[in-house]
């Protein structure tokens, strides 16, 4: 079995006599001695796979946000493979063996030991904490370990996120331990010949691998330190940094100083990796391991392995950040997407980006300042600023930097929780770009940004919310921004495309208009073109009296709009969220007006709760019908189970936050509502509107981490913003009931 299974092999190398006959144990150790059942050079290969194969599943990461302490990379496990791999080739696990064998030196020993320390302490008061053997560090130990390590929450640095800070830190060096160690024995137990090649006067390949001819070159030349990653950038057959050289920059990494920071050589060759075609991005990415990025940008080391304690970053800062650059890098890319794509739109305004630097460089520091305490973004810009004019950028270039990073979280507010077809919400964002230029570098760097926080939180229906408002804005900018279309203008512009097509479907005009009439000014910039002639056409083919549920799913914005129609009452909301979350869909967006005759028309906008779109036909027909007949029987819902909290949720607690604000032109409470996520959470909210007798005109919802972000405008039954008094009633309902929730 042995021969067969190198995990079988390894538990046998772990074997400890603890009783019975020693001459059998020592005949066992012969037997898997032998080279008949694994050689060094088989069992090295064999061990290499397995921990390729371990690491890709936690995706090649040591920056995962529930980390595995032993398996995860940079864990117990890659030490582990160190010692086995000695066991089997020298006959020994002790760590001393490597120095003894000069793969490593004494000083790089006790920091070995230092990290295996750590790791083994971590693991022991994880296995305590749980009562049982837990190796992932989850959210609800993270808290407590902080505080079994003597860790205290200061000023916009919590507890919890030093720790995990150091353990970050502690998982990367093991991990470059690892790399390092693994190619020296490569090396000692394949005993490959060398193959060298010249690069130039000071560095050379083995075997493929980057070094320099000199030892002591990066310490002699300090220039030397960046030469060699954009050698390795212009140079796409050498396969990565050969040991010596890895050894040699993390020694290089400390000694980087503010001489070498101001030496103009050495900002032009940082320049040169920054702008070069791709891929630059895995230079930097390289830089930061091996401790270069973070000394040459003293800002950026100390986010370095920094984590935030949520569910939306998925990710540390710095890895972050790093992605972030890598997406701007794609943008500008040869398109293999369908000419139209989204990604296709993207690389058609990277390519009118004037220096693509600048964008890279706002990449670079729009979360550099994060856990400084103070406004991050403002902090950033003055640091990206000053690194801008110390790198030759123009002043124009580096306000423009400067811009970006303390403004790099408007465009994605304004699109998520603004109504990006309202006039006035376009001209206040026209007024804020200013110009196309601006607006151009913005857009790039949002969807950067947001597609390098979570693989899971850049959806269709973002994508598109984001495009909605560039194109908007886009328009305003070519008109007058005081005025972008003229109110008036605008919605004609949409009446008029949407008569077109519906008259191209054989619609009479007087019919469209008799359907139209009952609709408030509101529906037209409320909706869509598309979503006009859907809505006229459903109602044409519907019902007079009763309920009209219909629906479509629309794939390119990755979501399924569900239309309602029917008699006027403020529990329609509460219904149809308590049916919507009951048939395990979420709730992007509501719309809501009447349509005159005491009926009024909704439009919900519904994912599935993984945030794909409700693709199945049939089971859409289900949910519409449920519907339906909710509706019709206009029964209040009951109060919902009380679910369980997921797990992770369980781990945060954001208390509640509700603000009101009037809505730009006066009509509607817009209320903004901040708690953490939990099931039925919308008909919860639902159900305490209800009671109070308060309409729901729009919702946005978002979920970003552990938080629910939803934005309601409101009005009385009179149609009216909310009074202070129904303002005050309704926020401690509110309170009281999701506090105790």
């Amino acid at each position: 079995q042995a021969r067969a299974d190198v995990t079988i092999m390894t538990a046998l190398l772990e074997a400890r006599l603890l009783a019975g006959s020693g001459r059998l144990f020592g005949q066992l150790g012969k037997a898997i001695n032998a080279r008949s059942v694994w050689s060094s050079t088989q069992f090295y290969r064999a061990k290499v796979r397995e921990q390729e194969q371990r690491n890709a599943e936690y995706g090649d990461t040591a920056s995962n946000l529930e980390p595995d302490v032993k398996n995860g990379p940079g864990g117990l496990r890659d030490l582990h493979t160190v010692q086995w791999i000695l066991k089997r080739r020298f006959g020994s696990t002790a760590l001393e063996t490597l120095v003894e064998r000069g793969l490593i030196s004494a000083e790089q020993l006790v920091g070995l030991h230092r990290a295996r320390d750590f790791l083994s302490q971590v693991r022991f008061a994880l296995h305590l904490n749980s009562g049982r053997m837990e190796d992932r560090l989850l959210f609800e130990h993270q808290k407590q370990l902080a505080g079994n390590f003597g860790y205290h929450d200061q000023t916009g640095n919590r507890a919890v996120e030093q720790f995990m800070q150091r353990y970050y830190r502690t998982t990367r060096r093991v991990s470059l331990f690892n790399e390092v160690v693994l190619q020296r024995l490569g090396a000692v137990i394949g005993r490959t010949r060398t193959a060298e090649r010249r690069i130039n006067a000071r560095f050379l390949t083995r075997n493929g691998y980057l070094d320099s001819k000199r030892p002591k070159l990066l310490e002699d030349s300090p220039r030397a330190v960046l030469e060699s990653f954009l050698l390795r950038q212009k140079h796409a057959e050498i396969r990565g940094f050969g040991a010596p050289l890895v050894e040699r920059l993390m020694e290089a990494a400390p000694r980087i100083d503010s001489e070498f920071r101001n030496d103009p050589k050495n900002r032009r060759t940082f320049m040169q990796i920054l702008s070069a075609p791709a891929p630059a991005p895995s230079q930097l990415e390289a830089m930061n391991r091996y401790g270069v990025l973070g000394a040459y940008i003293p800002q950026f080391g100390l986010i370095t392995g920094r984590m935030q304690y949520d569910l939306f970053h998925s990710y540390t800062v710095d890895v972050h950040i790093l992605r972030v650059v890598r997406n701007l890098r794609r943008f500008g890319l040869p398109d293999k997407q369908e000419t139209g794509s989204r990604d296709s739109r993207l690389r058609e305004i990277m390519e009118r980006i004037e220096n693509p630097a600048v964008l890279y460089i706002a990449g670079l520091f729009h979360d550099i300042a994060k856990g400084r305490g103070g406004d991050h973004s403002e902090l950033g810009a003055g640091d990206a600023e000053q690194f801008c004019s110390d790198h030759g950028l123009s002043p124009r270039e580096s306000a423009l930097v400067a811009w970006l990073v303390r403004h790099h979280l408007d465009l994605s507010i304004t699109a998520q929780k603004k109504d990006v077809y309202d006039p006035a919400v376009i001209r206040d964002f026209a007024r804020l770009v200013g110009d196309q230029v601006h607006l151009d570098h913005l857009y790039l760097l949002t969807v950067a940004d947001v597609r390098g926080t979570n693989p899971g939180l850049w959806t269709a229906w973002k994508a598109r919310a984001f495009e909605d408002l560039y194109r908007q804005t886009e328009r305003a900018l070519r008109m007058n921004i005081e005025q972008p279309r003229g109110t008036g203008e605008l919605l004609k512009e949409r009446e008029q495309a949407a008569l077109a097509e519906l008259r191209g479907r054989g619609l009479e005009e007087d019919r469209i208009r008799a359907i139209w009439n009952g609709f408030a000014e509101d529906y037209f910039w409320l909706f869509r073109d598309d979503e006009i002639v859907w809505h006229t056409a459903a109602l044409n083919d519907g019902p007079s009296d009763g309920f009209l549920v219909a629906s479509r799913t629309h794939t390119a914005d990755g979501n399924t709009a569900i239309l309602v129609h029917g008699p006027s009452a403020v529990r329609r909301f509460f219904i149809t969220c308590s049916v919507l979350d009951a048939k395990g869909l979420n709730i992007l967006d509501a719309r809501i007006l009447p349509s005159g005759g005491r009926r009024s028309l909704a439009q919900y906008l519904v994912v599935q709760r993984d945030g794909a779109a409700l693709q199945d036909a049939d089971q859409l027909e289900v949910i519409c019908d449920s519907l339906r007949e909710a509706l019709a029987r206009g029964d209040l819902p009951s109060r919902p189970a009380s679910r369980k909290l997921p797990r992770r949720l369980r781990a945060f607690d954001v208390g509640v936050q509700v603000s009101f604000r009037a809505d730009p032109r006066g009509r509607h409470t817009v209320m903004e509502l901040v708690t953490t996520d939990r099931p039925g959470l919308l008909g919860l909210v639902g159900g305490i509107l209800t009671r109070q007798e308060i309409a729901v005109r729009t919702a946005k919802i978002a979920t970003i981490g552990e938080r629910a972000e939803d934005v309601f405008h409101l009005a009385d039954t009179g149609r009216k913003p909310l009074s202070a008094d129904r303002r005050e009633k309704l926020l401690d309902a509110l309170k009281k009931e999701l506090e105790d929730g």
